[in-house]
């Protein structure tokens, strides 16, 4: 797309801008200032020449004296005295009459005030003002002021330098001696004997002095409209006015106003007077101010400021973006948009007025998009004025859910002047604009509240230079696009290091009802000048000023860094270790390993491996989540990922690990979601020395990927069908997503249930901050159904064998409190461990800086009380990360439990009666009972808690006591059981 054309102009000459950007910090360019009143830059012709405003004892005779060109007519004049003690006039003074010649063509005019007439304070001042109200002098005694009102308002003072006391005998003053025939020729001087109405002992007049010009312009403030007969400039002569005298008249600004090159003074007079035309352009680049200029061979110059007023229509940025969430300008063409360049990108820039309203819910800044790379002359600090279309831009389009933000596109640019201050940033946080702490937004959008919606809130900011004070990571660095030359790296904070609720470890945790508005992340995607953030991790902070712009991207509004960020103070973050275990505790662990296959590299899998044997302690038994298959994401129907465990399995070996073994079903190709090609699934990892695994077989041809397991009531109890197996995996609440893995392991003659999960993700919901308001849970239907199958499959376990050990973990990608989480524990046989945990603990996962819960451990009845758990904090608060999960790690106290028989019910009847033995300590698969007769039963049903043997009367059976022995041992019952016959 080409490029909209850029018009580059100067508006002021050099020495002009400076003085324009000296008082007025770079404003004047863009805002309509009221007219610039006169005041002579040229050599002052008439000035004040004597003062007296205090003596000792009461004050009088108190006099100022005014000189100048012999035949003045002062008519018109004034002095008006100003009182420096808020800057007010309190006395004006007219003038009349003329000048006399008391000395060289030269005289003095003296006004005489009352006692106590001239105030006295430090400091006080003086104007003098000629019959067209330009101020000729501003001086004062004692000190410097601003003048407040009047003629001279807004105009410092210059201190003449000497002053009386209030010590001195009546009859003094202050006085200029010298020799010459302008105000710059003499100087001031000590108090000595007044000469009121006379020229100054030690002043002689006319001498030495080059003749001057002097130039005055009435009015001196017009439009640009007025035209050609705008105003009317008078040049002046002192000295000989024997001949004419031809002068040089300029502009400094010709594209503001024009005046003749030459006008004469003809001779016998000492002025003349010129017309002076507005030019009036097409751009609204606002009132302009600079001088008129008058020279002649051997005179010195004079000259005149004006100002002319701009009558362009302008646009304000607030009154674009207005206090709503989109422009009210939205399609509309809108005209010279004034502000200054705030920060460039490679596709447009950001643009902010200096001089806003008063209505924070209205943001000053905006971006202007150009489509391509702006031109050279749009830098920052350039003050321009815009022309384009309102336009409403959503990032990665409406079908995001993402926001949209407010820009101006199709520009055309006029640079206005370069190098000017950029506007304050506005803080957020102490001592600025304070975010929202809890709502993001509670209206659908009905009201816009910035004091209450986050959404609202950082809306009423867009674009705008913003600054955060002393921030505190929430989150680990983010890096995107890594090693190319589109990296960029993001952090997500807190503002003053100020928020809630906190994390145990400095983060900040998602409730219910607070999904925490005051995180801001911040970026360095601005360009490749801004230097890359630093690798922080949770607790980090940046002690100092952080400055950027506010922009919207992927669902979150962004502060994107316009330079570098204060050096980090690291929080040193440690790695957890868990507990070591005891020995009659089964250690169970869940662990998302996040896309692993061999393409990998062996980094990653070392790094795997030492974090299970080093921080979990090897865990007897590991649910993964996200193993790939053995060549990643390559889709070439490669489904089998032994090569990938078997690498994994020895590098936690080569760790210090135990050898671990694994059981896996592997995917339909392209079926269960994830990575392109990767075929990510659920595998059941062990340590063989600790845990044994029932293994049970599908019947021949059986197709593990599809067929489904079921709870059946086999010979040892409650029994997998096949084990281990997948739960429901052609229902449709696992389209595109990984099926449960089911398996029967047994501990300490425990036998135990344990299901992995990897529910589907959260892909697909709405942003938090986002245009669906609440949040839309795209994602969460299949959650829920999925949920539903895993609690029907418990549920079915649990009819046959109501004490049944079972335990359901992996990534569930919902938290705690959310609705597939109570659907999962629907009928109460689950239990939902991290809900055990203090609350700021109860956190797997950190996603935009808010730190939430993914991955569960739950466990059944029978097992809660015997249950504890462990976030493993390793890798989602730090920004060198194995995972972007936390491995959640439980400990089920289950020791050995010793063999014994308490009763046998009925105890007695024919063979084929079934009969209940109860105890403790029968194991599932290795118990056997024997009757009196040499007849053995075996296997026998034992419950989930090894306290119940379930069986039938063998033929052949005689009364006796029964022997019942397991791997522990033997035990005979209490007493006997008596065959009767049928």
């Amino acid at each position: 797309m080409e490029m909209p054309p850029v018009i580059v102009r100067s508006f002021f000459p050099k020495t002009a801008r400076l003085l324009v950007s000296t008082l007025l910090a770079g404003t004047l360019l863009l805002s309509a200032l009221p007219p610039a009143r006169a005041f002579s830059q040229n050599p002052a012709t008439v000035f004040i020449n004597e003062i007296h405003y205090d003596n000792t004892g009461t004050d009088a005779g108190e006099a100022i004296e005014i000189a100048g060109p012999a035949g003045t007519d002062l008519t018109g004049w004034s002095i008006v005295l100003y009182n420096g003690s808020g800057g007010a006039a309190y006395t004006t003074t007219p003038l009349s009459g003329t000048i006399p010649d008391q000395q060289n063509g030269f005289g003095t005019v003296s006004v005489s005030y009352p006692s106590n007439g001239i105030q006295n304070g430090a400091p006080d001042g003086i104007a003098l003002v000629n019959a067209g109200g330009q101020v000729i002098q501003f001086l004062s005694y004692e000190g410097t002021f601003t003048a407040v009102g009047g003629p001279a308002d807004g105009l410092i003072s210059t201190d003449i330098g000497v002053s009386e006391t209030g010590n001195e005998p009546l009859g003094l003053s202050l006085q200029l001696t010298g020799s010459g025939s302008v105000y710059q020729d003499f100087s001031w001087n000590a108090p000595a004997a007044a000469s009121f109405g006379q020229p100054n002992s030690g002043q002689n007049f006319g001498a030495l002095s080059t003749p001057a010009l002097g130039v005055s312009v009435t009015p001196s403030s017009f439009s640009e409209a007025a035209g050609a007969g705008a105003a009317t400039g008078t040049v002046s002569r002192t000295g000989s006015t024997a001949a004419d005298l031809s002068v040089t008249l300029t502009s400094a600004d010709t594209s503001e106003a024009t005046v003749p090159a030459s006008v004469t003074i003809p001779a016998g007079v000492s002025s003349a007077t010129f017309s002076v035309a507005a030019v009036d352009d097409t751009e609204a680049d606002g009132n302009q101010t600079f001088t008129i200029s008058a020279a002649a061979s051997g005179y010195t110059s004079g000259s005149a400021t004006i100002t002319v007023i701009d009558d362009e229509t302008v646009t304000r940025i607030h009154d674009i973006q207005g206090a709503s969430q989109t422009s009210p300008k939205v399609g509309q063409t809108v005209t010279n948009v004034p502000g200054i360049v705030t920060a460039v990108r490679s596709n447009g820039f950001y643009l902010q007025d200096p001089n806003p309203d008063s209505d924070d819910a209205t943001s000053e800044g905006i971006f202007v998009f150009t489509s391509s790379a702006p031109n050279a002359s749009i830098a920052v600090g350039a003050a321009v004025n815009v022309n384009g279309t309102v336009s409403e831009f959503i990032p990665g389009g409406a079908s995001t859910g993402n926001l949209s933000t407010t820009e101006i596109t199709s520009p055309t640019v006029t640079v206005v002047s370069t190098g000017n201050p950029l506007p304050a940033p506005t803080v957020i946080g102490i001592g600025g604009r304070v975010p929202p702490t809890q709502v993001i937004e509670d209206d659908s959008f009905a009201v816009f509240d910035p004091a209450s919606d986050g959404i609202d809130f950082y809306e009423s900011l867009e674009g705008m230079l913003v600054q955060v004070n002393n921030a505190v990571a929430v989150g680990p660095t983010a890096v995107f696009s890594e090693g190319t030359t589109g990296e960029n790296r993001e952090i997500p904070l807190l503002p003053d290091g100020n928020g809630s609720p906190r994390t145990a470890r400095g983060g900040i945790y998602i409730t219910p009802t607070d999904f925490n508005p005051e995180r801001l992340i911040v970026g360095d995607v601005l360009n490749s000048s801004v230097p890359d953030l630093p690798a922080a991790n949770v607790g980090d902070s940046f002690p100092g000023a952080i400055v950027g712009v506010i922009d919207y991207s992927f669902g979150n509004f962004k502060l994107y860094t316009t330079g570098a960020v204060p050096p980090l103070s690291p929080a040193n973050l440690a790695r957890e270790v868990a507990a070591v275990a005891q020995p009659e505790d089964l250690s169970t662990a869940t662990f998302n390993v996040e896309n692993l296959d061999i393409g990998d590299g062996q980094a990653k899998f070392d790094s795997l491996a030492a974090a299970i044997v080093g921080n979990l302690r090897s865990p007897d038994i590991l649910s993964l989540e996200e193993v790939q298959d053995n060549d990643g994401p390559t889709d070439d129907g490669v489904v089998d990922a032994s090569l990938t465990l078997d690498t994994l399995v020895s590098a936690i070996t080569a760790a210090g690990g135990p050898a671990y073994q694994y059981r896996v079903i592997n995917p339909v190709n392209d079926q269960d979601g994830g990575e392109g090609g990767g075929n990510i699934r659920v595998v059941f990892l062990f340590n063989p020395n600790r845990v044994s695994f029932i293994d049970r077989s599908a019947p021949s041809g059986t197709d593990l990927s599809t067929t489904a397991v079921s709870a059946v009531n086999g010979p040892t109890g409650a029994e997998l069908s096949f084990s281990p197996g997948r739960i429901d995996p052609t229902n449709p609440a696992f389209n595109s997503s990984r099926k449960p893995l089911a398996g029967e392991f047994l501990f300490n003659g425990h036998k135990l249930f344990v299901i992995g999960n990897h529910f589907n993700s959260k892909g697909g919901d709405t942003p938090l901050f986002g245009s669906s308001q609440p949040p839309v849970l795209n994602s969460e239907p299949q959650r829920i159904q999925q949920a539903t199958v895993v609690n029907s499959f418990v549920q079915s376990l649990l009819a046959i064998d109501p004490t049944a050990n079972v335990v359901v973990l992996g990534d569930l990608n919902d938290f705690q409190f959310s609705t597939p989480l109570a659907t999962l524990q629907q009928g109460g046989i689950l239990n939902d461990l991290i809900t055990g945990l203090p609350e700021n603990e109860q956190y797997s996962y950190v996603f935009d800086g808010n730190s939430q819960d993914l991955d569960h451990i739950l466990v059944g009845n029978t097992l809660l009380p015997v249950a504890s758990l462990d976030v493993v904090h390793i890798n989602s608060e730090f920004a060198d990360q194995v995972s972007d999960h936390e491995p959640l790690l439980s400990r089920l106290n289950l020791p050995v439990t010793p063999l014994s028989v308490s009763a046998i019910s009925p105890n007695r009847g024919p063979a084929g009666t079934q009969v209940t033995i109860t105890g403790t300590g029968f194991v599932p698969g290795e118990t056997t009972v024997s009757f009196r007769g040499g007849v053995v039963v075996s296997p026998v049903a034992v419950n989930g808690a090894g306290t119940e043997i379930t069986l039938t009367v063998p033929a052949g059976a005689r009364t006796g006591k029964v022997l019942i022995q397991t791997s522990a041992g033997k035990v005979t019952s209490p007493g006997r059981f008596f065959v009767t016959r049928k």
